[in-house]
């Protein structure tokens, strides 16, 4: 419920006073209030049957909810630009509606039944349903002045489709403590669909749907290490969640429930990110545990893998090994701490052998060129071809830069300063994430957040923004097509504590 008022201090002064808690919300306070009925024991018989119980302000607005997700959404969409009185559905209603009103109702089609409930008698709402009503606006409006009433009623079709690129956040989720990973889309195999995971800080795992319901919790013993990987480790369709904690190597079903005899414990903890092998597609995966000096390479039945010589590199390991193919031939490629690179055969035997030290970045090694590249610390970009020569590029970066690269595409991060294919683009002053691509439906996106101010940005490949960017998030994003409605959707972490979704239109 939406109460505009122009007199705000005093009436604000009241819900203070009537508040048990406040947060801070994307610079709003989000009061809640210990008097749930106070709207309706002041607007009987206007207002029915709602719960006020929590509270914020927007300009001279009040905004009442029964629940604190749907402040959070209604701050969002408020500050991204994208609320309801930019949506086209709202803009037809209210060329038909007078300019001012005591109440107002504007809904698609997802609030006909609450229209229809509300405004309707019951003969005419039972005959009413939701099916083929996408293309049309609900409108009641209410106009009270000098005992006059005059009451008006809308059913009309959407004049115009929705801006195109218009960012608008679908949901935000509290979690029950801060998070400790960035959430990540996965694929739920019986729908097609993507969900979202994320862990928080007392290490509890998180499976979301993609309406914002959580499907279920587990408990974890640590953090998990990198990104999860998705698996068909019985190869009928059914997926899998891969990945290693500080002292541990788990895969769990779709259930959260583990799936033996991965749940493998490391003595001593410190692992890296787990990294997952599929050679030639056929689902016989290699999963390569790393630990200090040592490499465990495990296949589908949880043993490992004998023919796999490099079991202790001389050095301790950097990151989670890759692997790349280029033409018909695989390399395995580690990256250690006393600066060298190795390049493996399947077996582990040397493929390629670089003599050269690299004072390696905090980045990964990407195949860019069908060269393996890489970035050291003083912004120096060397790339080894498949006959072992290495050629080196000054680009001059700070030694916290971002880099990423896919087969054609190289982004760096530098400071302030965005390059996507030597097409550079200066950002506002802040505390960067490093920079990730993604290829969705023929086109590249760049994704890239500045943490420190809470803004995330997104291009195209040319470096150009996409529009109605940026949007308010805290962590590098994931960006997929959620639901398969050729729409792209975006999660980051929101506050401390909380995840948002975005949908771009």
């Amino acid at each position: 419920m939406l109460l505009k008022s122009y007199g705000t201090e005093g009436l604000y002064d009241y819900l203070d006073s009537k508040k048990t808690a406040s947060q801070n919300y994307q610079g709003n306070e989000i009061l809640e209030l210990q008097e749930p009925q106070l709207i309706t024991e002041h607007f009987t018989p206007l207002v029915k049957n709602f719960e006020a119980n929590f509270c914020t302000v927007i300009e001279n607005s009040f905004i009442f909810s029964e629940d604190k997700e749907a402040l959070q959404t209604i701050i969002s969409s408020h500050k991204s630009s994208s609320s309801f009185d930019k949506d086209q559905g709202y803009l037809t209603a209210k060329a038909y509606m007078a300019n001012e009103s005591s109440m107002l109702f504007i809904s698609n089609n997802t609030g006909i039944d609450f229209f229809a409930e509300q405004e309707l008698s019951e003969n005419l709402a039972d005959d009413i349903t939701s099916d083929d009503l996408g293309d049309l606006v609900f409108a009641s409006q209410m106009v009270m002045d000098n005992g006059f009433g005059h009451f008006n009623l809308l059913t009309s079709k959407i004049k115009q489709s929705q801006e195109k690129n218009a960012v608008s956040p679908l949901f935000t989720l509290e979690l029950n403590t801060d998070l400790a990973t960035d959430p990540q889309f996965v694929k739920n195999h019986r729908t097609n669909e993507q969900e979202i995971v994320v862990q928080d800080q007392n290490n509890v795992l998180y499976l979301i749907s993609n309406d914002g319901k959580v499907l279920w919790t587990k408990q974890l013993e640590g953090r998990i290490q990198g990104d999860i990987q998705q698996i068909d480790i019985y190869k009928n369709g059914k997926l899998q969640l891969a990945f290693t904690t500080n002292g541990q190597f788990l895969v769990l079903d779709r259930n959260g429930d583990e799936v033996a005899p991965f749940k493998i414990d490391f003595e001593g903890g410190n692992l890296n990110p787990l990294a997952v092998f599929d050679y030639d597609g056929s689902r016989n995966y290699r999963f390569v545990v790393t630990q200090g000096r040592k490499v465990f390479m495990y296949n589908n039945q949880g043993k490992i893998v004998r023919g796999f010589t490099f079991t202790e590199a001389p050095s301790n390991i950097l990151g989670a090994p890759k692997h790349f193919r280029v033409g018909n031939k695989d390399y395995i490629v580690f990256k250690l701490d006393n600066s060298t690179i190795r390049i493996l055969h399947r077996v582990g035997s040397d493929r390629i052998k670089v003599p050269e030290k690299i004072d390696f970045s905090n980045n990964d090694v990407f195949l860019y060129k069908d060269k393996f590249t890489v970035t050291n610390k003083t912004g120096v970009l060397h790339q080894i071809d498949t006959n072992g020569k290495l050629v080196a590029t000054n680009f001059n970066l700070n030694p916290d830069h971002g880099f990423f690269a896919t087969s054609n595409t190289l982004v760096f991060m530098d400071d302030n300063v965005l390059s996507i294919k030597g097409k550079k683009v200066e950002l506002e002053l802040g505390v960067y994430s490093k920079p990730k691509i993604f290829y969705i439906y023929d086109k590249i996106y760049v994704g890239v957040t500045d943490i420190q101010n809470r803004q995330i940005y997104l291009f195209d490949s040319q470096a150009e923004p996409i529009p109605n960017f940026p949007v308010f998030g805290s962590s590098m994003i994931d960006l997929t097509d959620m639901d398969n409605d050729k729409q792209l959707e975006l999660v980051a972490k929101d506050q401390d504590n909380s995840l948002i979704v975005y949908k771009i239109n």
